[in-house]
């Protein structure tokens, strides 16, 4: 991930599971980052499939759910 850390990346994620939403604005604010650390953040929720690529309106659909959360804790946890 690109010069984020994991706990970062599961607050990110945990918070787009928690609203069902998911765009650079929203996790700039919510979480209080700069625009490159979110930019970051969306690019990695991405690539892991947990968010979609934007529809032709720029929106984006959150794909994981709680199970994926609990996943990563665990992956986190353990390392």
């Amino acid at each position: 991930m690109r010069d984020i850390t994991p706990e970062e990346y599961l607050r990110a994620l945990r918070l787009a599971v928690e609203r069902r939403r998911a765009s650079k604005h929203f996790l700039q604010r919510q979480l209080r980052v700069s625009f490159q650390k979110a930019d970051a953040l969306i690019y990695a929720m991405e690539q892991a499939g947990h968010i979609s690529p934007p529809n032709a309106k720029g929106r984006r659909a959150v794909i994981a759910d709680d199970g994926a959360v609990a996943e990563l804790e665990e992956e986190i946890a353990a390392a």
